[in-house]
């Protein structure tokens, strides 16, 4: 019985001290070797969209883990993160300033960060960062689905999954009263595509007239829509039937080219919207 005490004892005496000498490792090892990121290589894993500002050569990439990261000339690279990780689904920068916009969504809500380049309280290094943001949580029927700004940066159009179309002021990141409404676009619009033409999919201010916008559809019908004068110039609908899945205005303001979810393209002339130019191709 003594004999069994003893063993008792000192084991308990011996895994203190191994305790005491597993502490005393590890806290020697945080001290000598404290991990931080220190570099980063290559293209970023799970990207998910993309940005260029050839104004001032800045390109921006995201991640569906919600890191964004803009890089420069070689050297220059900054990289910020979302607070919720959050899948970042499109970019948009703010022309001449260096700063980004991003849209995240998921089932019912959608979320804007305003994102800029500051100098830190030090003064000696910059840090990208989120300085706004805005939540558009009023059910799926808003769910924003594309963004688009103007060329002054003061604007930025919202496309949702219910057609209507609002206004964000960049400089307050609060919606503006003005909103397009789907009903309106519609106005001179075939009559099978008024009561279902889908989700906006695509935004387009004219490179010379900010007034006028193409809207794109889900189903591949294309407006031509007059902001001023809050009416619909001119419809396009794709010869072969297929959804939209973007497009772009030409330099000159007279043409715009269609892609579309089969991988076709069509070309268009402003002056007609019964033939296209070219396409699908």
């Amino acid at each position: 019985m003594a004999a069994a005490t003893v063993r008792s004892k000192a084991n308990r005496v011996l895994n203190l001290f191994k305790k005491s000498d597993k502490d005393a490792h590890s806290k020697i090892r945080n001290d000598l070797f404290s991990y931080r990121e220190t570099v980063r290589h290559g293209f970023p894993s799970h990207p998910s969209s993309m940005a260029y500002d050839k104004t001032m050569g800045l390109f921006a990439v995201a991640t569906r883990t919600g890191e964004l990261r803009i890089v420069g000339k070689p050297g220059v690279e900054f990289v910020g993160h979302t607070n919720n990780e959050e899948c970042i689904q499109q970019l948009v920068f703010v022309p001449h300033q260096g700063r980004v916009i991003s849209l995240s969504t998921d089932s019912a809500i959608s979320t804007l960060h305003l994102w800029e380049i500051n100098t830190q309280d030090d003064g000696k290094s910059s840090v990208l960062e989120i300085v706004k943001s805005f939540t558009m949580e009023e059910g799926k029927r808003k769910r924003i689905t594309v963004l688009t700004i103007s060329s002054d940066g003061r604007k930025c159009y919202l496309g949702t999954e219910s057609g209507n179309i609002y206004v964000l002021d960049v400089r307050t990141f609060e919606l503006q009263d003005s909103v397009i409404y789907q009903d309106v676009a519609m106005q001179n619009v075939p009559d099978d595509y008024k009561v279902n033409p889908g989700a906006v999919e695509s935004i387009a201010i004219h490179p010379s007239d900010s007034n006028r916008l193409l809207i794109g559809y889900n189903r591949g019908l294309v407006v031509l829509f007059d902001n001023e004068s809050t009416s619909a110039e001119a419809t396009f609908v794709s010869p072969n039937q297929q959804g939209l899945e973007s497009f772009s205005w030409c330099a000159d303001g007279e043409k715009f080219t269609v892609a579309h979810s089969d991988g076709s393209l069509t070309k268009w002339s402003v002056e007609s919207s019964v033939i296209p130019l070219q396409g699908p191709i």
